[in-house]
């Protein structure tokens, strides 16, 4: 008894604490605080922030050690993803678990994304063998929950342009005698454009270049470019079973024609 009192009336209080989160590693899920491995935790949240197309795009400055970056430059491209470093000469690319299931080359949105962790060293993807020598992406999505349907819509639209076009500032002679002179220095013939305006510098007689056309070609390869994404999600569930159901559409003209 406390105080005479045989009945004792306690109320708790939620407490949330980022030791005890829940990680999952190759061989099922460990907290946080007992992990001994390089395994990053990556928050789903700062996901959804990038307007990228898919989930790789996204994790960009989000794990130490990670590294995420553009081959091409085309839009709705697939970045690569180095984790530690390059350690091979030939694919370098690391194992992407989803759900279970592993994947060469994933293709998630990221707002399907219910958790991420990233296995950097041997020791935490040792169970996936050499295919997780370049280390290990586990994804988990979103799944249903029993209650009533939910459905939920999110969508933004924006744009795109180049931060600084390069504008040449000479003339038609200039370039010609540029053009030129890095040829004959390369031990090329120079094109027969700048062969022309050179050979009329001074009587004015060009066979091929026009005065009167003088195109500026960065304003017309260039462009502002749209870019749109419109999810949608419909989840719920009952003592039968849960479903998640998603549709993402995502659109990216590029700021080049």
């Amino acid at each position: 008894t406390v105080a005479g009192r045989t009945i004792i009336d306690v109320n708790m209080e939620l407490s949330f604490e980022t030791l005890d989160e829940v990680v999952v590693v190759g061989y099922g899920t460990q907290k946080k605080k007992d992990l001994t491995s390089a395994i990053a935790v990556v928050n789903p949240t700062e996901l959804k922030k990038s307007p990228v197309a898919n989930v790789t795009g996204a994790m960009i400055g989000l794990s130490p050690g990670v590294e995420v970056q553009s081959n091409q430059g085309r839009p709705g491209e697939m970045p690569t993803v180095r984790i530690r470093g390059v350690a091979s000469t030939n694919n370098t690319n690391p194992l992407y678990v989803i759900d279970g299931i592993p994947y060469d080359n994933p293709n998630v949105n990221t707002n399907d994304v219910e958790s991420m962790q990233i296995l950097k060293d041997a020791a935490s993807s040792a169970i996936y063998g050499s295919r997780g020598a370049n280390g290990v992406v586990i994804i988990t999505t979103k799944s249903g929950k029993k209650g009533a349907p939910k459905v939920s819509y999110q969508g933004y639209y924006g744009w795109e342009k180049a931060w600084k076009i390069f504008k040449n500032e000479g003339t038609m002679f200039d370039w010609a005698h540029v053009v030129s002179e890095n040829n004959i220095a390369g031990g090329k013939t120079p094109p027969p454009l700048a062969l022309d305006i050179l050979a009329h510098e001074e009587d004015g007689n060009y066979a091929i270049y026009d005065p009167a056309i003088n195109t500026d070609w960065m304003e017309e390869i260039f462009q502002t470019g749209s870019l749109t994404e419109n999810n949608l999600d419909i989840s719920g569930g009952s003592d039968a079973g849960n479903y998640y159901f998603s549709a993402n559409q995502y659109k990216q003209d590029g700021i080049m024609i």
